[in-house]
């Protein structure tokens, strides 16, 4: 089973700001499994639950929701996990 997703491995830094697919709404990473969303530190399924209620109370793979530097957080995920099980 690959480890939860950490910004900081996958290449991001404290600071950097990421894009929610509706490509306005954005957070800053905040330290390897949190950001900043309107003021607040989260965890990225919080805020990606809360842009997306109508999914209710299922998870949601966040990293496919958000984009840094035009390139899905899944994709620099998987580019750093390669073929870990």
């Amino acid at each position: 089973m690959r480890p939860k997703i950490n910004y900081l491995e996958i290449g991001l830094k404290v600071g950097d700001v990421i894009t929610f697919k509706d490509g306005i709404t954005t957070a800053t990473i905040a330290g390897p499994h949190t950001v900043n969303y309107q003021g607040a530190e989260s965890s990225l399924q919080r805020v990606s639950r809360r842009l997306m209620p109508e999914l209710g109370d299922r998870g949601v793979e966040s990293k496919r929701h958000w984009t840094f530097g035009g390139r899905l957080l899944a994709d620099l995920y998987e580019e750093f996990h390669g073929d870990e099980e």
